[in-house]
């Protein structure tokens, strides 16, 4: 017998089959139903067994239906971060998100506007990581157009990087409230050198027209030192830059691969 379970040899010839108490024995011969706190003590038990670690041999069937079945009643962000950071194959996120690939540009649009109905800032930065991946749909454009004012997320300057790379002219309010928001949001308190303002200045030079020209001259008064200081410089070489912006290929890639095939080309 284990000394784990019995410190003594007598208690061990007890168990023994002709020593064994008969069930019920005493209750009148009924048997009775196993207490309720037994079971759960066998719940707990068997929930500790499956938390034990074990060889990683990929995702188990059983892990995927839970996850496929997730991903259709509501996006599973975390799924978009294992295959941005490599923790699950392509193959598998493609299978478990539960859409063929060619959807995902799609997706991007409905996250964002599941996001901006539920004023969910996590949305935001998963649509905008999937996008960066997959690419960006062409009717994202009004949905940055109605983000970028308000200050429940914390992406205001991926949204200006896609503003600046579109160089849409429609977008010189969009970028002028981005400039005006920047007080407000309490996650830019560290930035007191000026870089949120440099994005800003830097989406207007890009976009080229007299319009965003104008917003820049109007930046160069403001009371805010590193603002009037960027802007006095960007002022300064406004239609260098602006030639330069007009002539150089947007990067919108369709893909990550094609994203840093462009990153090199620019260089």
């Amino acid at each position: 017998c284990s000394a784990r379970y019995r410190t003594s040899k007598a208690s061990c010839h007890s168990r023994e089959p002709g020593n064994r108490p008969q069930i019920g024995s005493e209750q009148g011969g009924e048997l009775k139903p196993k207490p309720v706190a037994s079971r759960l003590t066998s719940l707990i038990r068997f929930s500790t067994l499956l938390s034990r670690p074990r060889p990683q041999f990929g995702l188990s069937w059983l892990e995927r239906c839970a996850k496929k079945m997730r991903a259709r009643t509501n996006p599973d962000v975390s799924l978009i971060y294992d295959l941005v950071f490599g923790r699950i194959k392509e193959a598998d996120f493609v299978e478990l998100y539960g859409i063929e690939t060619n959807e995902f540009s799609a997706e991007v649009l409905k996250l964002i506007s599941q996001a901006h109905k539920n004023c969910d800032g996590r949305l935001v930065e998963a649509a905008l990581t999937l996008g960066f991946h997959y690419g960006f749909p062409d009717g994202l454009l009004e949905e940055v157009h109605r983000l970028i004012p308000l200050k429940w997320h914390s992406r205001h300057e991926d949204l200006i990087g896609l503003l600046q790379e579109w160089r849409k002219p429609e977008s010189v309010p969009a970028v002028s409230e981005a400039i005006e928001l920047k007080p407000h949001l309490d996650y830019l308190e560290y930035d007191d050198y000026g870089a949120y303002y440099k994005k800003c200045l830097w989406s207007l030079v890009a976009i080229g027209t007299e319009d965003a020209k104008a917003v820049i001259e109007a930046k160069s008064q403001s009371e805010i030192p590193e603002l009037r200081e960027e802007a006095v410089y960007r002022l300064s070489k406004f239609d260098e830059d602006a030639d330069w912006s007009r002539n150089r290929k947007p990067m919108v890639p369709r893909n990550r691969a094609e994203q840093d095939a462009a990153v090199k080309s620019q260089r």
